[in-house]
């Protein structure tokens, strides 16, 4: 479990209990941190931690130490990882552009904002990386609305305000069975069809606790329930 101040703490299922590791005792020397942002296990069983000012780990389950992943750039703030349905990590940052890493070739790419660029990423601040329930790629960001990849021509399309989307601030997605993405956003609960375009949002007139929702608070369970985190607790829904 990563915290926001506390480090890394694992939770012992059979006590019950919380056991806090010591940043310096697992993380690099001089590479410790305490502001955890994510921790994610891949595919393969892979443990990914991410921070706000160290940058990108792995662990090494043999020597219970973390091993750094260098990015194209040193510490940088790590919001999330994703492990796609091809076997390649996305890495999302703040303010770095979003990196995918292959695997298999170990090669790394990064896709970063650029001027007068209609087919890159729309923002430097990458919430959140998901797949859509036909593989595809999006990814949530800071400003730049959300974005679709397109494998075939390496680029990305933005989905913003301008498509009835209630904001450029989408936090995550989930994809529900009948193909809709629910976008939480900072004025919102969005469902969106990506096949029609339509849009329709939910905020506190529907029952919602707040229209503010937090990145990373975003779960579905194995009955297909959703679980969303806002400023003012969770929702919790069958769409």
């Amino acid at each position: 479990i990563g915290t926001f101040g506390g480090g890394i703490n694992i939770f012992d299922t059979q006590t019950e209990k919380f056991k806090r590791l010591s940043s310096k005792s697992i993380f690099p020397y001089g590479k410790d941190s305490d502001l955890i942002k994510t921790v994610y296990v891949d595919h393969d069983g892979e443990l990914w931690v991410g921070t706000e000012t160290t940058g990108l780990f792995k662990y090494d389950f043999k020597t219970n130490k973390l091993v750094e992943f260098k990015l194209f750039h040193e510490n940088t703030n790590i919001h999330s990882v994703y492990h796609d349905s091809k076997g390649r990590i996305w890495i999302a940052t703040f303010g770095g552009g979003l990196y995918r890493y292959n695997k298999k070739t170990k090669e790394l790419r990064l896709y970063q904002k650029e001027f007068n660029c209609s087919d890159c990423i729309s923002s430097p601040v990458i919430y959140s990386i998901n797949e859509d329930n036909e593989k595809n790629i999006w990814v949530t960001t800071f400003r730049g609305g959300l974005n679709r990849y397109f494998e075939d021509n390496d680029n990305f399309v933005a989905f913003t305000e301008r498509n009835g989307i209630p904001s450029n601030y989408v936090k995550g997605f989930l994809p529900d069975s009948a193909g809709n993405l629910w976008l939480t956003t900072n004025k919102g609960l969005a469902k969106f069809n990506p096949a029609t375009l339509s849009v329709k949002v939910y905020d506190e007139r529907d029952g919602l606790p707040s229209s503010d929702f937090l990145s990373g608070a975003i779960y579905k369970d194995a009955n297909g329930i959703f679980y969303f985190g806002t400023v003012n607790g969770f929702v919790m829904f069958n769409p």
